[in-house]
């Protein structure tokens, strides 16, 4: 029951919220969404910041407020932490800052993320998954590891080049915004939301550095030496970000001594699956009971696969 719900759920929001995603609309210069502070504070003292992008005089403000109370009385209908009742004490707030907020006229993208920072509260990663589609996104390679950005090299492998500063404002503070508007379940999840959306204008904004121009400079360093580099901001797909490139397979299975190894790279229905369930009860059947499901890269995908 409670995982048909929340298929509802997430279905239907994405239908919601689908059509009016558009991410190259510039956010509104006079107000950022609900909970986004002028004043970061962070050990070391205070960096003042200015949450605003340049927007150009012929971005449409528009009236989202019944799409805002469509969005709140279906998720409260749906979604499963209403009816386990593990709704967090705040969520109240969260919800009347978010309805007050949008009952004036906005641009497409503040009102998407709105609902964005909205959907957090709900401790779902899942929920959102049709906000700001498309957008810019600095055109570089790194990964997260302990909240600490490294660049990769050109075989996409970890350097131990740690990226301190972008566009003159620490990466703590971008990734306070990241966990502002992208819930992570898990610390593997924060991880990856921190690689993908510390990339992303709207956070480098909200963490007071609107970029109006199509480049930014990183602060590196390198065995205690800083350094800069210049790149590029490209318009890019989230979900491409987020989860990289298809696979060059489902699923693959080999025995490392006695330990029966799956390598899962997506939950996706194929043959593939099918075949390491028959070698997994073969294994059994011969006396394995050591395995290993690797999901290191793994980008989710059907339940279903996993419950096979």
């Amino acid at each position: 029951m409670k995982r048909s719900k929340k298929i509802a759920a997430v279905a239907l929001l994405s239908l919601l919220l689908l059509p009016t995603a558009c991410g190259d609309n510039p956010v509104n210069t006079d107000e950022m969404p609900p909970g986004i502070s002028s004043t970061i504070t962070r050990s070391g003292g205070e960096i003042t910041s200015s949450p605003s992008l340049t927007t150009p005089t012929d971005v449409n403000l528009m009236d989202y407020s019944s799409d805002a109370d469509t969005v709140v009385t279906e998720i409260e209908k749906t979604h499963p932490i209403f009816l386990t009742g593990e709704l967090p004490d705040d969520y109240s707030h969260y919800r009347d800052e978010y309805l007050t907020y949008t009952s004036k006229s906005l641009t497409k993208t503040d009102f998407l993320l709105a609902t964005q920072k909205y959907l957090t509260i709900l401790s779902d990663g899942h929920m959102g998954g049709g906000l700001l589609q498309d957008g810019l996104y600095i055109d570089i390679d790194w990964k997260s590891v302990d909240s600490t950005l490294y660049l990769l090299d050109e075989k996409g492998k970890l350097t131990d080049i740690i990226v301190t500063e972008i566009a003159g404002v620490p990466v703590q503070d971008i990734m306070l915004q990241v966990e502002t508007y992208y819930f992570a379940e898990n610390d593997a999840a924060r991880q990856l939301q921190y690689t993908a959306y510390c990339r992303q204008r709207e956070m480098l904004a909200f963490a007071g550095r609107p970029l109006n121009d199509d480049a930014v400079i990183l602060t590196v360093m390198r065995n205690g030496i800083a350094d800069s580099m210049e790149c590029r901001l490209t318009l890019q797909n989230r979900f491409s970000i987020y989860h990289g490139d298809d696979p060059d397979y489902i699923v693959k299975h080999r025995m490392i001594d006695d330990v029966f190894y799956i390598d899962l790279r997506i939950f996706q229905e194929d043959q593939s699956v099918d075949d390491t369930i028959r070698a997994m009860r073969e294994a059994i059947d011969s006396g394995i009971h050591k395995f290993i499901i690797d999901v290191r890269d793994n980008g989710g995908g059907n339940s279903y696969v996993g419950e096979k």
